[in-house]
């Protein structure tokens, strides 16, 4: 289920911009928000069953080793007072904590994209037998219905493959994105108000 892992992921750094706010104003609540939030990506990724979890917990435990009086003399001038250094550890260990996660996005985007491709090359395909409907009743019960109609003829090879490499979870939500950058390019017509067909 990367697609529930990549929303997650991109909830959770939307976070950082508020953490860099309080370091930039020296709050004193800084260490421990970012402590909170590395604990809570750590939480998260491990919810996942995701061997990046590790890393937070690793930066996190810098975090405290500093606080309990440790040193880290490979990112942090020993000179600086110990409060400066450790909202100096702080910062630098949300930093790249929140590297890896963008880095591990780009490989759930690149993972995804082919079946995205593909998706909307069944789209395109099956809106030849019979247009999309428009959205009606709840989201993912419409969706399912879409998907269910690019099965069958010309498409169905491509959609046997698809369906076996990805979870319902995956699909949906491609599916989801795919439509409805059509409908936010085409939508309904005059002539036709309960049908879309790609252009």
């Amino acid at each position: 289920m990367k697609s529930v892992l990549r929303e997650e992921l991109l909830t959770h750094l939307m976070l950082t911009s508020g953490l860099m706010d309080q370091y930039a104003k020296a709050e004193p609540g800084f260490v421990d928000a970012v402590v909170d939030w590395l604990k809570s990506a750590e939480q998260l990724l491990q919810r996942r069953r995701n061997s990046l979890g590790s890393m937070p917990a690793t930066e996190r435990g810098r975090i405290l080793s500093v606080r309990d009086g440790g040193l880290d003399k490979e990112h942090v001038d020993p000179k600086l007072p110990k409060r400066k250094a450790l909202r100096v550890v702080a910062a630098s260990a949300m930093g790249r904590v929140e590297l890896e996660i963008r880095q591990h996005l780009m490989g759930i985007e690149n993972e995804l994209k082919p079946f995205s491709d593909k998706i909307a090359q069944l789209l395109a395909l099956s809106s030849k037998r019979a247009p999309i409907p428009l959205p009606s009743g709840p989201r993912e019960l419409w969706l399912g219905e879409v998907w269910r109609g690019l099965a069958g003829g010309e498409t169905q090879e491509m959609f046997t493959f698809v369906n076996a490499s990805l979870p319902l979870v995956d699909r949906l939500y491609l599916l989801d994105s795919v439509v409805s950058q059509l409908l936010e390019g085409a939508g309904p017509t005059p002539e036709n108000t309960d049908q879309l067909a790609p252009t």
